[in-house]
């Protein structure tokens, strides 16, 4: 029986590599296009927006510092999520910061013995957000042309998370105790964060860019189809190009139902990132709880989104003029950027010059 399912697993890997391999050399031309464009998003967007903040998370964890401010968050997570204040520090970095900054702190914390399972997995549904920059400033004003629209999107995405993270909400379980103080000197736990979130930032960078690709090599099956058909397929796999085809849409106002619904799901390509952070040394998150928390939030924010534009007309995005270029520019300084990507190289080395270490001495 065991042989069965390795045999039918092997089957299904060759043909999606296979299917996969059409898609690439249908239209190289397309997927190389969309391919640079997802570097170059990852350059000049996400690790400006995703490094630092990452390396924060790992020193709150690795440092033990979540017990000084765990307290004080948990007054107020308890009540609402059932969930633990140093739990709360994950929302929080979610919240402000965005996918999947919140994810890698609860399992952070989770291989650290700081928080349980269940609550790990119930964290996983909860502060996985849209960072706050991203939503407003390249979605909606970049995209949409409205930061208003951006900025009722990401209110949008967080009201429902919110609400549903308070409805899931259990008592709130003792675990391990937080360490409060570490062996390690600051300066190690320093390093050793800015190496892991280099790391981690890495393997999102990866599956951005192959989920571009992916889309570039559908992007030509979609030349005679429905432009809804097209920004709904794409918005299923990676929110940006989601985003972007539905900014091009001719009715605007079902453009924001479907970017609203992209918003609450995320992509398939976030859940790919998440899903290889669940893995910790103290075991695997279930991502039960995130997969019912996404398609709960994808179709109520795509219903508070049609409901809104009933009432709210000065909601519907205005008309891309002929000038418009739907395209997602850097949100930051060029300089700011190029800063951000030096010492996220420098990273890198000292991470894999860890890594080659660790191999040795094993």
């Amino acid at each position: 029986m065991e042989s069965e399912k390795k045999a039918t697993s092997y089957i299904a890997i060759f043909v999606l590599c296979l299917l996969l391999l059409f898609l690439f050399l249908y239209n190289p031309s397309a997927t190389s296009e969309q391919l640079y464009q997802g570097m170059r998003l990852c350059a000049e967007t996400l690790i400006p927006a995703l490094f630092p903040y990452m390396v924060i998370s790992e020193m709150l964890v690795r440092s033990g510092a979540v017990s000084v401010i765990s307290p004080i968050i948990g007054k107020v997570t308890e009540k609402l999520f059932g969930i633990s204040g140093a739990g709360g520090t994950a929302i929080i970095l979610g919240i402000l910061c965005g996918f999947p900054i919140g994810a890698k702190t609860a399992a952070e914390l989770y291989g650290k013995g700081v928080i349980s399972k269940e609550e790990a997995e119930r964290l996983m549904g909860i502060c996985n957000l849209p960072s706050p920059p991203f939503i407003i400033f390249a979605v909606g004003e970049k995209l949409f042309g409205s930061r208003v629209v951006g900025l009722f999107l990401y209110l949008n995405v967080l009201a429902v998370t919110m609400i549903i993270g308070m409805l899931g909400r259990k008592s709130c379980q003792p675990c391990a105790r937080i360490e409060n103080s570490r062996s390690e000197p600051i300066f190690s736990v320093f390093t050793e964060s800015v190496a892991s979130a280099a790391g981690a930032v890495i393997k999102v960078c990866a599956y951005v860019a192959f989920f571009s690709a992916v889309i570039g090599g559908l992007t030509p099956f979609f030349e005679n189809s429905s432009p809804t058909l097209k920004a709904t397929v794409f918005s299923f796999f990676e929110l940006t190009s989601g985003a972007a085809a539905c900014s091009t849409l001719a009715e605007r106002g079902r453009g924001l139902i479907i970017a609203s619904a992209a918003a609450g799901w995320s992509g398939l390509s976030v859940f790919c990132q998440i899903f290889s952070i669940s893995r910790t040394k103290s075991g695997s998150i279930s991502m039960r709880y995130y997969l019912t928390s996404k398609i709960v939030s994808s179709a109520v924010c795509a219903a508070i989104t049609a409901v809104c534009l009933k009432f709210f007309k000065k909601l519907i995005p205005p008309a891309p003029t002929a000038d418009d270029a739907v395209s997602l520019a850097s949100l930051y300084p060029t300089a700011f950027i190029s800063a951000v990507n030096i010492i996220f190289i420098i990273s890198l080395f000292i991470y894999l010059i860890k890594n080659l270490d660790r191999r040795r001495n094993i």
